[in-house]
Order: structure tokens, then C-alpha cells, then sequence
């Protein structure tokens, strides 16, 4: 049985400096300001944010704008992507955001 996948957010501290932030279901334009605000909510100790894109089905241009907003945000601290959708992996390629972040290839979470 096919489930819709709602989006989800969940923002974790993991350590004084870093904080995981993770994504599911759909990042576009109607779930981007949700996560739009969790970055800008990251207290300015956070150095290392990790975005876990694992559960991350879909992204488009709106989603990929939060993206380059959490890299300025935390600049010049790091941003890790977690991702483990292929497309996903595939558009981020395309963009050239690979470049900008370090990316981590996971497993897709299935939930």
C-alpha cells in the first residue's frame, strides 16, 4: 500500500555547536517555509548543520533556494546534506550544489 508522504521536520542539537535538522516527504514551495524558519530559528552558536534529506522524496527550485539560504546562514560554517534519493542527488548535481555542500549518501528512510 502506497502511503502519501505528509512533510515532516525535526531539528536536533548534537553538541554546543552543531544541530541536525531532518526533511521527509516533499521539499517545494508550499513545505519551504517551515524549514525556511527552522534555519532562521538556529541560535548563532550552531557552526555544523547537518540537513538529513534521507526521507526526501521530490525537491524543487524552492526547496533548492532553502538550501543555498542554510549555506548562507551558517556560512562560513559547514552544511552536510544527507541524501538518499537518487533524484534528489541528481538535481543537486545538475545545479551545481554539489559543490557547495558536502554531501553524504545514505539509505532512503522508509516510514
Amino acid at each position: 500500500m502506497d502511503e502519501v508522504l505528509e512533510f515532516r521536520l525535526s531539528v536536533a542539537r548534537t553538541g554546543p555547536h552543531g544541530c541536525t535538522i531532518a526533511v521527509g516527504g516533499e521539499l517545494d514551495l508550499y513545505s519551504c517555509p517551515e524549514l525556511k524558519e527552522a534555519i532562521r530559528s538556529l541560535p548563532d552558536e550552531v557552526r555544523d548543520v547537518t540537513l538529513d534529506l534521507t526521507s526526501v522524496s521530490f525537491i524543487d527550485s524552492a526547496g533548492l533556494g532553502i538550501l543555498v539560504t542554510a549555506a548562507k546562514k551558517t556560512s562560513p560554517q559547514q552544511v552536510t546534506l544527507l541524501v538518499g534519493d537518487q533524484n534528489v542527488l541528481k538535481v543537486l548535481a545538475v545545479t551545481g550544489l554539489d559543490r557547495l555542500f558536502e554531501i553524504r549518501e545514505a539509505e532512503p528512510a522508509h516510514g
